[in-house]
């Protein structure tokens, strides 16, 4: 009985104890919650002390202690510079051969075999900007030609595919000024392009900037000279087109075998050296050069007044001589006298022509002079024209014949049914020898010249024939081309 009450009241004095509170410090109450000063860190702040002592640690080490990121870092940059210097020295294993095949010595004797004469440079220097490009000065071709400066032109990209394959393209060779004699001028038509075929290098273009023939006359203008090449290597001809003056001029030269050069001349709006002073609409003519000859097989030249054709040959000994002919059977007389006065056929005041019709001119002729353009200037042509439709306005022939003089200015016109005439051409001016015309029982009959200045001297004479009996009347010719004037003698 009384074990079983004390196991009972055990547990409650277990309890009674874990119950009690300790004593406090300064006789306050107890109480079930502490306080404490320490302070617990997190996370965060355990990082950044971890990293504050590797940083204190980094910075005590010595400067010569080595740790693995320095050991990485330095070995990248010796690798980078290793890489940088073996492609420096492969670069220049393959640009000491270049260099060398570009000196002055070995281009020239490259240019020697391709040409076939001895082919010296004075100097050589290259440049790599805007691209690439190397310049040769003194370039003398056998004595023959010489150009002061030419400059060979090529890309960054041409310049690397040259090096794989060992042959060099160059894009365009540009040469400096020159000016040129008939000798020196055949000379660059023969031997300029072989200069695209030389050994070891090839070049695309040669462009010449400006060329000048002062001692030819029949090329008075500043030119551009192309000389390039074919899409099968072979070269092509030489391309000379007009840089200055009036209109467009091209004219191309090829070199045969045979010492023969062959041209080509095409133009437009081209007002030509010699002949009548119009600005053709165009021109164009084929033929050969040889060496003391020019032959212009065939040639036209065409305006709004009329089509000529012809033919030129001309040869020197001592001198020269040449022989032309010209030939046209469409020549509007009305247009052309609106030319030589200035005017054009569409304007409203542009005066009366004198003469209407469409003129058949068939001249021939010849000259000579110690130079060839001598002997053009003072070639005299002659040969039957001759008018179909002839209308002369300003006078009626046939009231001046029975009139007198009081119808040689009162004007009127003349229809003709047949109107023919022997030219003469020369540097003096135009002569229209044995005039013949017809107006029904009327014939007229004479002789006209024509000046430089388009000013009339001659005289015709008038016979009505058997219908009425009257003496045939002469009357004197001037004035000019454009405005002639009639009246007695």
């Amino acid at each position: 009985m009384n074990s079983s009450e004390g196991s009972v009241r055990s547990p409650s004095r277990g309890s009674d104890k874990s119950k009690r509170r300790p004593p406090t410090w300064d006789g306050s109450p107890p109480t079930d919650f502490a306080i404490t000063t320490i302070n617990v860190p997190d996370r965060l702040d355990v990082q950044e002390v971890r990293a504050r002592e590797e940083e204190d640690e980094y910075q005590r080490r010595s400067w010569l202690s080595l740790d693995r990121y320095t050991v990485s870092l330095w070995f990248r940059r010796l690798l980078t510079l290793a890489v940088i210097g073996g492609l420096g020295w492969l670069g220049w294993q393959a640009l000491v051969p270049i260099a060398a095949e570009f000196r002055p010595d070995r281009i020239a004797a490259r240019l020697s075999a391709a040409v076939g004469v001895p082919v010296t440079i004075a100097d050589r220097s290259f440049t790599v900007t805007p691209s690439p490009r190397m310049v040769l000065r003194g370039v003398d071709l056998g004595g023959q030609v010489r150009a002061e400066e030419v400059a060979l032109q090529m890309s960054w990209d041409e310049l690397v595919r040259a090096a794989k394959a060992g042959q060099f393209a160059f894009g365009e060779a540009v040469v400096g000024p020159m000016t040129l004699n008939a000798e020196q001028a055949r000379a660059l038509v023969r031997l300029g392009p072989r200069l695209a075929n030389a050994a070891g290098f090839t070049v695309s273009t040669v462009r010449f900037s400006s060329v000048e023939f002062p001692d030819f006359s029949l090329l008075p203008h500043q030119y551009r000279a192309t000389i390039g090449r074919s899409a099968a290597g072979a070269p092509n001809a030489v391309d000379v087109v007009q840089a200055s003056g009036d209109g467009r001029m091209q004219i191309r030269f090829s070199a045969a075998d045979d010492d023969t050069i062959a041209f080509e001349l095409d133009a437009e709006q081209w007002r030509a050296p010699v002949g009548p002073g119009v600005a053709w609409t165009s021109v164009s003519a084929t033929g050969r050069l040889l060496p003391t000859a020019v032959v212009v097989d065939s040639y036209t030249a065409s305006a709004p007044f009329g089509v000529f054709q012809g033919a030129l040959v001309a040869a020197t000994d001592t001198a020269w001589s040449a022989a032309a002919t010209a030939r046209t059977v469409s020549l509007d007389l009305e247009t052309a006298m609106l030319r030589l006065a200035g005017s054009r056929p569409d304007d409203a005041n542009a005066p009366r022509s004198p003469l209407l019709g469409t003129a058949t001119v068939d001249l021939i002729g010849s000259g000579h002079g110690p130079s060839l353009a001598d002997a053009m200037f003072v070639a005299r042509l002659s040969g039957p024209a001759s008018v179909r439709f002839a209308t002369l306005n300003g006078i009626n022939l046939g009231l001046a014949a029975t009139q007198g003089g009081a119808a040689a200015t009162g004007g009127g016109i003349t229809r003709f049914t047949e109107l023919v005439a022997q030219i003469d051409m020369r540097e003096g001016g135009v002569v229209l020898r044995d005039i013949t015309g017809r107006a029904g029982a009327m014939a007229t009959r004479g002789q006209i010249s024509v000046a430089p200045d388009l000013a009339l001297d001659g005289a015709v004479r008038v016979d009505l024939g058997a219908e009425r009996v009257q003496a045939p009347i002469t009357l004197r010719v001037s004035g000019s081309a454009v405005a002639p004037r009639f009246g007695r003698r």
